[in-house]
């Protein structure tokens, strides 16, 4: 059905605004990643709101949604989990040709081992 109702407005949109399809999905999709990012921020034990942050934020860097990316990231605590939630994030903005996100994302990184393997795995991806 959401799908439907997101074609019926890119359909009605675009010609109008000038707007790509892809824009108008991603604004219509903002308010759901702004949910989700609200459900695992509600998490009260750690562990399990870091594990959610983290697959948030590789969620997010598979589709683009930036700034859900960063607000996950800032907001897991465990370091190890922040560094490989980094990584995953880093990796899959550099498969999508965001190189320059990914290395953004890669400074984030606090291990410096991890930071220095993620900035060579954005080098190789083609």
């Amino acid at each position: 059905m959401r799908g439907s109702i997101a074609l019926l407005i890119c359909a009605l949109v675009v010609p109008v605004c000038g707007c790509s399809k892809e824009e108008v999905v991603a604004v219509g999709t903002q308010a759901a990643w702004g949910e989700k990012f609200a459900a695992a921020n509600s998490i009260r034990q750690a562990e399990t709101k870091d594990a959610a942050m983290a697959d948030l934020a590789t969620q997010a860097a598979q589709v683009g949604q930036w700034s859900i990316l960063l607000k996950a990231l800032d907001n897991i605590r465990n370091t190890q989990t922040h560094d490989e939630a980094a990584r995953a994030s880093a990796t899959a903005l550099a498969k999508r040709g965001r190189l320059d996100y990914a290395r953004q994302i890669a400074d984030k990184i606090h291990d410096t081992a991890i930071k220095d393997d993620t900035l060579k795995q954005i080098v190789k991806v083609k």
